[in-house]
This record gives C-alpha cells, structure tokens and sequence, in this order.
C-alpha cells in the first residue's frame, strides 16, 4: 500500500481552518456578550445642577498680615464665573522692621502712621482643564479690579507737629488717634489662580494663590517724613538737624495666599 505524501499538508490546511473558525466564533461571542466602549465623561459643573449663586466667607494671608473678606460668585456659564469681592486688612511700607519692647510690646522704629485698607475687587473666573481633572479638584483663573480705600492714622503722638518722634511722645495703641486719621481712595487689581474642593457643588471649600497691588495716586506717609541728624553747628559744636526722611508710598503689591467657604443655591 503506498503512502500519501500529501498527508502532512491536508493535517496543516484542516488545522488552520479549525483555528480560524473558533477564532471568529470567539469574536462572535465577546461582540455579543461585551458592550461597547463607553465615551469619556464630561465634566460636571454646578450650572448643570441649576444653581446660580454663591457666598463665601474669605481668610487672606499677605506680606501686610491678615485680613478677612467676603466674596460674591455668580455662575455665568458651565465654566465661567463673575465675582465681587471685599477684604478688610492693614498696609505696610516695605521699609518697616518690628521688634518687640518691654515697655511698649511690639513697635516699629520710623513708623509714622497706620494703613488700613479695604479693596473692591470685581472680575471673573474661568474654569480649566475641566476634563483633565477629577470634577472634586476644579482648577480656576480670576483676574479681578476695582477701587480700594484706605484709612491712616498718627502711629504715635506727634505734639509738636515735626514728623518725628520725640522722646516724650507716646506710642499710639491701635485705638487711639482715629479723629486724626484720613482716607485716600486708590485702585486695586489682582490675579490668582485658584482650586475649588469638594465633589458637592453647593458647598465649596477653595485655595487660592495670585498677586495684589494697590495703587494710591497721592501716597501715604506710612514712615517718618523726616528725621533727627547731627551736624556740626556754627559754634563748632554737635547739633540737631532735622533733614528729610522716608518718601510717600504709593504702590502696594503682594502675594496672597486665601482659604473660603461657602455655599451656592
């Protein structure tokens, strides 16, 4: 009996057919039994859940100190807010050191007078990057402006009216020397950058970090306008001179750094 010599490759095409069937049978079954791809999902916003209105409680960290402020929102669109805010804090000249005394606790030496300042900034913010984060982590730019009034006031009791402080004229405690106080109305602007927590929009926790300046067209005498310097009199002996001290500031820029809670509805 001769052998078929073509044996090996009818054994090969029958092994290539029956792989190839169970292969779209296979298909055939995943296709029925997965569903298709799901498209990624869009990001939530609050204007979608209907709410409209927000107001936060704002506590503001700058080089001046503390201050504490309040913020209006009013949500616009699916990313975009229009916002007013107000903040109540001091204002200090670039120039001061602090040192604590005994007698008199904390002072600032050449200090003149005490700032006071509450910026009205008004502007929007713009959501970003929506679909990039998680909707518990929305990422926000602000630029805001507006006007900014300040209120100085004596640092110390300057009887004699000559700018300086003399030593039998009393420190001012931060209560005192308000009837000599003034106001100046200025500009204020600031750019921030800020997140918003929480996957429950109608109670929001934020953090914010940007950059403020403030603007007063007339300046404010926050150092000494003039100073004590011993020169040498006409009689060959040390005198006292009074000569020019520190300038007018008008500009006030610094970083803040702010934590608000509220509520939208």
């Amino acid at each position: 009996m001769m052998k078929n010599k073509n044996y090996p490759q009818v054994l090969i095409i029958l092994f290539v057919l029956v792989t190839t069937g169970v292969n779209q049978s296979d298909a055939q079954i995943r296709e029925s039994i997965e569903p298709p791809g799901l498209p990624p999902a869009k990001a939530k916003t609050a204007y979608q859940e209907g709410l409209r209105t927000g107001w936060m409680g704002n506590i503001v960290l700058t080089d001046n100190g503390f201050a504490l402020g309040t913020e209006l929102r009013r949500i616009t669109g699916p990313f975009t807010e229009f916002t007013i805010s107000v903040e109540a804090g001091g204002l200090r000249d670039p120039r001061e050191q602090i040192f604590n005394s005994f007698y008199f606790g904390q002072i600032t030496p050449n200090k003149y007078k005490r700032v006071a300042s509450m910026p009205l900034n008004v502007g929007l913010r713009q959501r970003l990057f929506a679909d990039a984060f998680d909707d518990n982590f929305r990422l926000h730019v602000t630029m805001q402006a507006g006007p900014t009034l300040a209120f100085s006031y004596p640092y110390f009791e300057d009887r004699d009216g000559n700018g300086i402080r003399d030593t039998d004229e009393f420190y001012n405690d931060v209560f005192k020397g308000w009837k000599q106080g003034e106001f100046q109305l200025g500009g204020a602007g600031r750019a921030a950058v800020t997140i918003d927590f929480g996957d429950r929009f109608k109670r929001v926790s934020s953090f914010q970090f940007g950059y403020q300046l403030q603007y007063f067209p007339e300046g404010i005498q926050i150092m000494q306008p003039n100073a004590y310097q011993v020169v040498l009199g006409d009689t060959g002996f040390p005198e006292l001179a009074i000569i020019k001290g520190a300038s007018k500031e008008s500009f006030f820029g610094s970083p803040v750094i702010s934590l608000s809670f509220g509520r939208f509805w």
